[in-house]
Order: structure tokens, then sequence, then C-alpha cells
């Protein structure tokens, strides 16, 4: 038999068994300079041998012997079970001293000491001749020879294992209201459960007590377990009241909504439960008070909440009917009372409420105020335009909003509309059937009252002639689905026609009925100055009648300055004739008179005015000479006047028609411009025949 006294070269010097009544600093006395200096006794392991003396090391020992003989050990130590022997070991291997070997053999240890596992401090020490010195001697053998054996207790990490594997365990805190006093009841010097199942998995020894130890954990296991098994209305009434108080848990519940209901009034629930409104709002507001940025352990809270972050922005009818389906709800609480308990647990709550009109939609924070402006925007849009886009409204919100908006957003925002309906899903078009006034549903209107029947790429022409529109570039395949959701409209293999057919005397007015009117009698097509002067003559105003030639949908352009009604099948050739200054009856008098260079920084340009040339201002550019006279030119009177701005650019030119229409000029007039390339400057004359000859003159 090996006998050893304690301490032993070697082993540990502190039981760990013994922690809560060594709680006390070395004294300074027995520590050399600079050596263990502010430890504690509880805190020297074996590494004392390296760094003390073994006359320093036995005088520490006394002094721990000391501690422990005058301290009555507190109940957790009484109650601390011995460490178990691994199979096989015998006294003799932990080298004790005489006394305490004796002790032990005598209690029948000796045949089995794997027995000493199942008694406790308290019990040990009651053995007869069996004191503080024998207790330090038995648990700091066992431990050291533990340590040396690498032997630990497999239940001890299989309930470690078991415990990091619960849903959001390893996060669980020291002061949990529902689980901290489980935890501390394990080891009451880790913060969390994380740092519990670390020091557990990384030990070299085991714990002291591992049999309650596993106990303990098993146990916090269970509760937590137990936590994750319950739906969000239990938990919240378990997080904000304690179970001791059922009725102020039953009052809570009811006032907020948590059991399932509605929520109740301080009066309704102050007589179901016959107490006043006061006492009612005391309950409750205390219930609440101070819950805020607490770390709880709540895992179905937590769920909820990556659901409702996952799933937002969305209706609180959706995202409560996906709780349920995940099986968080089980009640059907109302997703409202849901964010409030957010709002009383989280100082930053991922989503809120915010309403739209006559619907609810959850957002996150920082969104809630996009859906009202959303909304705006939208009625906006559909009411000039008749439909918009996700882009649009993106575009016209970047000002308000810089950080930009996400088109779940805006999806979500306009699904709660009950006319919001999908023109295109894929790229963003929608339309809103009572907020539809202006633009495109008024130009179907017209269009199909002048046009029997149509392919929708010709209507797009009709809807691209408006300035705002061709602003919106809207897709051929919008605007088919636009009218085949129009009421009226028939859509049949990509051609579209009124059903049943519109008279365009009652679908028009105004200057657009007497521009069809003209056309109808005198065309179908008509050079633009002859088209021009049958409005005036039927008192359209000169400038109202521009601004429909240009934007109206009930006009076509066939060609340089060619119009008519939409749809209609001309000859290539009668459009040419009339584009180069033809009536829409026959005749091509000649545009382009001449051309030249005076020097070689001016160039002359003569023509002869045609009604198109009259009506636009604007002529052709000769082909030798448009890469020579692209720019803007000071535009000047032979007499001197500044008559405007003379802009050549590509093939064409224009800015003459303020002059030409001061000199009430006629079809068949000469038309002289010289250019100063050098100056920047260029001059216009209009007359008979005569003009030319400065060309002549100058040459």
């Amino acid at each position: 038999m090996a006998i050893a006294r304690y301490p032993r070269p070697g082993d540990r010097l502190a039981p760990l068994a013994l922690r809560e009544i060594l709680q006390e600093r070395v004294p300074a006395r027995l520590l050399g300079k600079g050596v263990g200096r502010g430890k504690l006794l509880c805190d020297l392991d074996e590494t004392v041998w390296e760094s003390l003396t073994a006359e320093q090391i036995g005088q520490i020992g006394e002094v721990i012997v000391a501690r422990v003989r005058n301290k009555d050990c507190n109940q957790v130590v009484h109650q601390r079970h011995l460490p178990r022997l691994p199979e096989g070991a015998t006294l003799d291997d932990l080298c004790l001293e005489n006394r305490t070997y004796n002790c032990l053999r005598r209690e029948g240890f000796g045949e089995d000491p794997q027995r000493l596992a199942g008694r406790t401090l308290g019990e040990m020490l009651k053995i007869r001749a069996f004191g503080a010195r024998c207790l330090v001697d038995l648990l700091t053998a066992l431990e050291t020879y533990l340590a040396r054996e690498g032997v630990l207790d497999e239940q001890l990490t299989s309930e470690a294992r078991r415990l990091a594997e619960v849903p959001g365990a390893l996060a669980i805190r020291h002061d949990d209201p529902r689980l901290g006093s489980l935890m501390r009841a394990v080891d009451g010097n880790v913060r969390t459960v994380k740092e519990l199942v670390d020091e557990i998995f990384e030990r070299r020894l085991d714990p002291p007590d591992a049999f309650r130890i596993c106990e303990d954990i098993a146990a916090l296991r269970q509760r937590a377990e137990e936590i994750c098994g319950q739906c969000l209305e239990d938990e919240l009434v378990e997080l904000f009241t304690p179970k001791t108080k059922p009725r102020n848990r039953k009052i809570v519940a009811e006032y907020y909504g948590w059991d399932g209901g509605p929520g109740g009034t301080l009066k309704e629930l102050g007589q179901r439960h016959g107490l006043t409104r006061e006492r009612i709002r005391q309950v409750c507001a205390k219930a609440v008070q101070g819950k805020t940025g607490l770390k709880f352990y709540s895992p179905v809270f937590e769920q909820a909440r990556t659901v409702a972050v996952r799933q937002a922005p969305t209706t609180p009818e959706r995202l409560r009917a996906e709780l349920i389906e995940v099986g968080l709800l089980r009640r059907g609480m109302r997703l409202e009372c849901f964010v409030e308990a957010m709002r009383f647990l989280l100082k930053r709550p991922p989503v809120t409420i915010v309403k739209t009109n006559s619907a609810l939609l959850v957002v996150a924070p920082q969104q809630e105020k996009m859906p009202k402006a959303i909304i705006e925007a939208a009625k906006k849009a559909v009411f000039n335009y008749g439909l918009s886009s996700l882009n649009l409204i993106k575009s016209e919100l970047s000002a308000q909003f810089p950080s930009g908006l996400d088109s779940a957003v805006i999806v979500a925002t306009l699904a709660t509309l009950d006319d919001f309906r999908w023109l295109d899903q894929s790229s963003g078009w929608f339309h809103l059937e009572t907020q539809a006034a202006h633009g495109l549903p008024k130009m179907l209107d017209k269009f199909l009252a002048v046009v029997s029947e149509a392919t929708v790429s010709e209507f797009s022409s009709a809807v691209q002639r408006h300035r705002r529109m061709r602003q919106l570039s809207v897709p051929n395949s919008v605007l088919l689905e636009y009218c085949r959701q129009a009421p009226g409209i028939a859509v049949n293999s990509g051609r579209i026609a009124a059903d049943p057919p519109r008279d365009w005397r009652v679908a028009l007015t105004g200057i657009e009925a007497a521009m069809v009117e003209l056309l109808k009698a005198h065309g179908p097509v008509l050079e633009r100055g002859e088209f021009e002067d049958l409005c005036v003559a039927a008192d359209v105003n000169r400038s109202s009648f521009n601004v429909y030639l240009m934007h109206s949908p009930i006009v076509c352009q066939y060609g340089r300055s060619v119009y008519g009604l939409p749809g209609l099948k001309v000859p290539s050739k009668k459009v040419e004739t009339i584009a180069s200054g033809g009536s829409s009856r026959g005749g091509s008098p000649k545009v382009l008179e001449g051309f030249g260079w005076l020097d070689e920084h001016n160039v002359w340009l003569g023509y002869r005015l045609s009604r198109g040339t009259i009506g636009s201002g604007v002529v052709t550019v000769p082909a030798a000479l448009k890469n020579k006279i692209q720019g803007r030119f000071d535009l000047t009177a032979y007499d001197g006047h500044h008559v405007g701005t003379l802009v050549m650019k590509k093939d064409s030119g224009w800015g003459m028609s303020p002059y030409i229409r001061r000199c009430d000029s006629r079809q068949g007039d000469y038309m002289l411009i010289t250019i100063d390339l050098a100056g920047g400057t260029a001059k216009i004359d209009v007359g008979d025949h005569s003009i030319m000859d400065r060309v002549a003159q100058a040459v």
C-alpha cells in the first residue's frame, strides 16, 4: 500500500468540491515575491508545485485544512457527492494518509471504493475520526487521480450535448426569469448556457457531484424543451406574469389579447373579475413594466419574430395565417397583440403595423411612412396616365425616400387596394380600376371610335404620339393586357376592337371632332399646310391645331408633313407626292431650289415654299452640306432684325417658322438662307424669285 501525506507532490492543493468555503486569498506571507499574488485558496491546483517550494506548499495546505475545519459547510457543499472512481480502481491507487485510509476501510470502502460516489460530503464528515483533514486528503486524491487517468463522466457530457441541442438554449442567461434559477443550480459562476456546456466539453476533470449536476442539467433541459413546445400565446403570458398569481395571469392575457380573444377594456375586466378599473390597470401595467431589453429565453417568440421579419411587408391576416400554419399560434391571437408584445420586450421592434386607407400592413419601422406615399403616388399616376409601374413609383418617390423603395413594399401596399390589378407582374405594370381618368383610357376610347379594329402596335403608335405617354414607354404586351381588362373592348389574336362599335361623332368633341370630319371629307390624308388651312377655316385656332396634330391619338403621321386618320392603307407613292409639296390631290412642286458656297466660310440654301414648309418651318438639308452646317445659328432678316435661332441637325433644319408666318408667305414663294459658319450666324429672306439674284451677285 502506497502511503503519502497531504499535500502530495504533483497533486491538487485545494479540492474543487470545497471551492465555496475556500473563497479566501492565500496569505501573502506564504508566497514568494510576485508568485500567485491575489490568488484564492480555491484556485490552487497542481500547477503550484511549479512555482512554490515544498515548504510553502505544506504551509498553505495546513491553512486549507484549518479553513475547512473552522468553517461550517454550506448546504450546497454539505449535499455534494464525492467523485466516482472508475471500475477497477482501489483505495491503494489514491496514496491516502493512514487515518483517511483506515477510516474508509473500516466503513467498508476498501472492498468497493466505487461506493464512495453514493456518499455526500456531509455524510463523510459524520464518519468517526474522519475530520476536515481526511476530507481534504480524500478529495484532492480523488480529483488528481481522475484528472491523470482522463476518465470523464459520459453521462455528464451527454446531458450537456443534449442541452446544447435545444433550440436557442445556448443563449440562456443566469438571470433569466424562468430558467435562471435552474442554471444557477448547475453552476453559479457562469453567465450563459454556452459557457456552461463549453466548460463541460473542455474539462479535464469532472466537477464535484457530477451525478447531481447531471440531474440539474437534465432538469434545465427539460424545462427548456417544455418552453420550446409552447404556443406564442402561452409564452407571452408566462413571460409577463408569474405562475404564482393565476388570476393576474388571466387578467393580463385577456387585457392584451394574448388569450386569443379581442382584448378587453378596464371596465369589462373589472366587472368580470370583481375588481375596480384602477386595480385592473395596475395589474396590467405592472406586468409589462421594465421588461424592455431583458434577455429572456423565448424561443417561440424569437421564431415568430423571425417569421414576421421574413414575411414583411405583408398584411396582418397573411402573417397570422403563416404563424398558425407553422404551429406558433394555436388560439389565433390577433397580430396587433403580438406586435404590442414586441414593443414591451424589445428596444427596437423589427416590425410595425401601419394603416393604409381601410387596410393594415406589417412593415419594418423604417418603412412606416412608405405605404401612404406609395398609394398617393400610384393614384396620381393612374389618374394622369391610366396605368403605372413599380419603377415609376420609385422614381416619383426617390426624393422623399433617398435610400430607395423596395419593390416588395410597393407590391404589398398596392395589394391592399381593392381595385389593384396587374397588367404585367414580371415588369411591374399595373392599374387601378377606379382611379383612371386621363391618359390611356381616353386615348383608347378616342382611337377605337375612329378605328373600328386595329393591332396593338397601331394603338401603341397612337399612344406614343402624346409626349407624357411617350415618356412611359409602355410595352405592347402591357397595352394588350390593359385592353383585355378594359370593359367594352374585344381582344382577338393581338387585335383590338370596340364591342359594341362606337360612333366617333359621340365619342369626339371640339377640335378633334372637327379634324376627323375634315380628314374624312378631304382626305384620307392631307398635307400639313392644307390640313391646317382647312381647320383654320373651320374656326380652329392655329395654335390648338398644332397641339392636337402632335398629340391626338386620332391623327396619324404617314410621312413628312402628311397626316391622316389612323389605321389607313395609303400608297407610299401618294405619301411621297404629298410630302414633296403637292396637295393631297396631286402635283409635286420642288422645295429645294439650290445650294452652294459663297466662300470658304459662307454657304447658301434656296427653297421654294410648300404648304408643309410654311406650316412646320422645317426644311431638308442637302446631303452634300449636312455634315458641314450642323449646329445652332443666330438668325436675322436681311434688314438686320433678329428673328430667332436656326437649328441644323442631321438632314433637317428648323426655326424659320416665326419669320415665314410674319411675312405672310404663300405656297410657291422663295426663301433664301445664307449661313456664316465661322461667325455662327445666318440670314433669311422670303419673297419672289428676285431674292435668288443675291446669290448670283455674291458669287
